[in-house]
């Protein structure tokens, strides 16, 4: 048979009976023009090595995606039972998939599981099970289900991983789920890495089963505590930022630790101990909610950053004035400054982030000054500044917190850098620099973003104290 690409396929050989088969031959020739120099058709994939095949089926992230390779070729049997890695993705194959691994370890167990209201029982006892014959280095559990356990309060027991280095835990379950510690005295000796999604239960119980923990990822908590006590533990993430995330205690204690990040949500009563004698980096966000106000009247703190990078100690407080709060907050900025002082001690840097509507400013920095001096710098950045001719109504509680504030002296002694954002040259801006003159006796430098309109004004306060260095610049 002739192609148009010039080949010639060889005839079919005739069946038995002089019949001609219907359908594919076995070998499909393709001939470059002599008959002898015929090539058979080749499976180059499975004459690839073992270590290959079995990557290329580890990219498969399903177990039972890889098992189902079996029907390939005969090369391809039972190959997957070699696997280094297994990803199981339904309660099938987590009850079937292990007991045919032949490997003696794993390097990474994967299961994500979607319930659908099945016992945990089940999971519990597959998961002892490889825990203990297939020692996986790195172990990632997610589990899911929106449907209420079928019979009062079911369980997941957590078997100890002893051979683990990295432990993810995911877990997002109705409240009828528990989830059990392992038995007493048990270890995770290999453990260095834990990172828990949704945990439902405290894990202060966990931590000193992890001897070697070095980085520890909690995430999504249905409880109000963190509680860490560790001997070994270097870097520390908490992030609380869910509805249902709200705190109550913080209570850390590691004397290795070096760099801690936080990003909550604070309750009323919220309680820290934090003990970290060589910590070099400290990021916290603290966010306050809507119920809850704190600050002065018509004030309400809205976020606390605090920062501590190269030795540079930085404490950032958003504050939003609202003629829709109560007369009085429910707790005042010394009150939440203390309850949170383990942080924000010996301050470099003090940031205010101030959208005024409006009010006055002035009386609001003094007030935080008494309770906060920075070693170093101020920093006060104004937004959505008051329109036109608008004034501070009489008697408004801006004014409140220190009505003799132009006349106050304050000890700013430390105060070296001062940087002002969003002035534009009211009466108010004018007094508070000069109360700052005044009472900043060391201070050094001076830079005020001003509007057109209150640039002059600005630029002849400043004249008035050759000895600092001033840049006045408009906005």
């Amino acid at each position: 048979m002739q192609l148009r690409s010039g080949r010639r396929l060889p005839p079919w050989a005739p069946a038995r009976g002089g019949q001609r088969r219907h359908g594919r031959a076995p070998h499909c020739r393709v001939d470059g023009g002599d008959d002898d120099d015929d090539d058979v058709e080749e499976d180059r994939i499975s004459s690839l090595p073992d270590d290959l095949i079995l990557a290329v089926l580890v990219r498969l992230l399903c177990v039972k995606t890889a098992a189902r390779t079996s029907v390939l070729a005969r090369r391809w049997r039972g190959l997957w039972t070699q696997l280094p890695e297994l990803h199981m993705l339904d309660l099938t194959s987590l009850e079937a998939a292990p007991a045919q691994v032949t490997r003696p370890a794993l390097d990474l167990l994967c299961i994500h599981l979607h319930l659908n209201g099945e016992v945990l029982d089940r999971v519990s006892s597959v998961l002892c099970d490889v825990a203990e014959r297939l020692a996986p280095k790195v172990v990632s559990i997610d589990l899911f289900d929106e449907v209420l356990a079928v019979q009062g309060v079911d369980r997941l027991n957590l078997p100890c991983f002893r051979t683990s280095t990295h432990l993810y835990l995911t877990v997002n379950v109705p409240d009828n789920y528990a989830l059990m510690m392992p038995p007493p005295g048990s270890k995770f000796e290999a453990l260095t890495t834990l990172v828990l999604d949704m945990w439902t239960i405290s894990f202060g119980d966990l931590i000193p089963m992890c001897p070697s923990l070095r980085y520890l990822d909690v995430a999504d908590l249905m409880f109000g505590e963190v509680t860490v006590y560790s001997t070994s533990l270097e870097k520390l993430k908490v992030n609380t930022q869910e509805d249902e995330d709200d705190l109550w205690l913080i209570d850390i204690s590691a004397p290795l630790l070096k760099e801690a990040s936080f990003d909550i949500r604070a309750l009323r009563d919220l309680s820290v101990s934090f003990s970290a004698p060589t910590v070099e980096k400290i990021f916290w966000t603290c966010e306050f909610i809507d119920e809850d106000t704190v600050g002065l009247p018509c004030m309400r703190l809205d976020s606390l950053d605090y920062s501590l990078r190269r030795g540079v100690r930085q404490l950032c407080l958003r504050i939003v004035y609202s003629n829709y709060l109560s007369e009085e907050a429910d707790w005042t900025f010394a009150e939440e400054i203390s309850q949170q002082l383990p942080l924000f001690s010996r301050l470099s840097v003090l940031k205010l982030e101030l959208q005024i509507e409006g009010h006055a400013f002035a009386p609001l920095v003094l007030h935080l000054l008494h309770q906060i001096r920075p070693a170093k710098a101020l920093n006060v950045k104004l937004t959505h500044a008051r329109k036109a001719g608008m004034q501070c109504p009489p008697n408004c509680p801006c004014e409140q917190p220190n009505n003799n504030w132009r006349n106050e002296n304050i000890s700013l002694t430390n105060l070296e850098e001062v940087t002002l954002d969003g002035f534009e040259g009211h009466d108010d801006e004018v007094d508070f620099l000069k109360v700052l003159f005044r009472c900043a006796t060391v201070l050094e430098s001076m830079t005020v973003e001003v509007s057109t309109e209150g640039y002059e004004k600005i630029c002849s306060i400043c004249e008035q104290c050759p000895d600092v260095e001033c840049d006045v610049y408009e906005a």
